[in-house]
């Protein structure tokens, strides 16, 4: 079974341990368990990177597709990789993808469109009926993880902005206080002085 095979060798080892997949039954539909295991991306934990790695690759093991990718739609159309499988940084193809050697699946969540998920070319030369119909069925579980995931992802940047906006804050208030209080108390010690007094006209 393409979808349950081995992912020790990757890099999304750690957020898909084998421990956590369904195993092989022969009473549950291949199916069943290939829509589990996509939809189940965050078993091994909640970082949003290897969530959607896995993601890709689970699906494309699913569909016997040799890559995949996850693009995020944009305000003017597909735009970002945000995940890609077997290589973690290499871009989307540049030329549109050819429906004979690429399944484009357009992932929904909540009918709001997240973007196209493309798997190819096939391992075995040609995607067949079965494939095509198991790529339509994976659409909804990798629309529903995808988005769960790009919002957290989106949560933990906004997190790190917040933290890095106290810090530049803590920074300024720091600058300020040493570069005013300063010669401030050096003025204020000067008046002091002037207001004596024997310093009186």
């Amino acid at each position: 079974n393409r979808a349950m095979s081995s992912e020790a060798s990757s890099p999304a080892a750690a957020a898909c341990p084998a421990a956590t997949r369904p195993t092989a039954n022969p009473g549950v539909n291949p199916g069943a368990r290939v829509l589990y295991s996509v939809a189940t991306s965050f078993d091994g934990g909640t970082d949003p990177e290897m969530a959607l790695f896995a993601l890709v690759h689970r699906a494309a093991e699913a569909v016997g597709a040799r890559r995949g990718w996850l693009l995020v739609d944009g305000e003017s159309g597909p735009g970002r990789v945000a995940a890609s499988w077997p290589d973690p940084g290499i871009g989307a193809p540049d030329a549109p993808a050819d429906p004979t050697t690429t399944l484009a699946l357009p992932l929904l969540h909540a009918g709001r469109p997240i973007g196209p998920l493309l798997l190819g070319p096939p391992a075995s030369g040609s995607f067949g009926q079965s494939e095509r119909r198991l790529a339509a069925a994976l659409s909804h579980p990798a629309g529903a993880v995808a988005a769960v995931a790009l919002r957290l992802a989106a949560i933990e940047d906004e997190a790190s902005r917040a933290t890095a906006a106290t810090a530049l804050q803590a920074e300024i208030v720091g600058a300020v206080d040493h570069d005013l209080r300063t010669p401030l108390t050096t003025i204020l010690g000067a008046l002091q002085t002037l207001a004596r007094p024997e310093f009186a006209p």
